[in-house]
């Protein structure tokens, strides 16, 4: 993988060879490594960011509170389509899961699946009210939980297929 980045050896204060190493998001480190070490082979990922189109949610808060502006379920629409906010986990092969960590879903595909979570900036009920970025930093940390805490529980393919050859 070629990047624009080295690794100094803090000690030596020289460059290492980054081509042994990989970058991973460090809310998302234990899932991949505990992923790989159990044979659940991962490609790409990626956690949610709150990024800018979330940002306004806070202006968007304050002109809805102040009467400002309304939405209807039309614009709700238009905004929910342009969502892009998700964790996910590419796998290298197409697996077979018996259960999913709560609010994940999953495409299978050709020779991989994707397991991901979408937030939303809105609330779940029938008004149009946006989600707080604390509302969404919890929902997110929890997200994050829930996949840790299904991580753990699924079966060492690794393991087991070493034992039966």
């Amino acid at each position: 993988m070629d990047t624009n980045y080295v690794i100094i050896n803090k000690k030596t204060l020289e460059i290492e060879n980054n081509n042994n190493y990989i970058t991973i998001d460090r809310y998302l480190a234990d899932t991949i490594i505990k992923l790989n070490k159990k044979g659940y082979y991962t490609t790409s990922y990626s956690r949610a960011h709150i990024s800018r189109p979330f940002l306004a949610i806070t202006i968007l808060n304050e002109l809805l509170s102040n009467n400002l502006i309304t939405l209807n379920n039309e614009v709700k629409e238009v905004i929910k389509k342009t969502e892009f906010e998700e964790t996910f986990i590419l796998f290298k092969n197409n697996y077979e899961f018996k259960s999913l960590p709560k609010n994940f879903k999953i495409i299978n595909g050709g020779d991989n699946c994707h397991l991901f979570y979408h937030l939303s900036i809105f609330k779940e009920d029938n008004d149009i009210k946006l989600k707080t970025l604390k509302e969404l930093d919890d929902e997110f940390e929890d997200s994050i939980k829930e996949l840790n805490t299904w991580v753990n529980n699924l079966p060492d393919i690794l393991n087991t297929s070493i034992k039966n050859n």
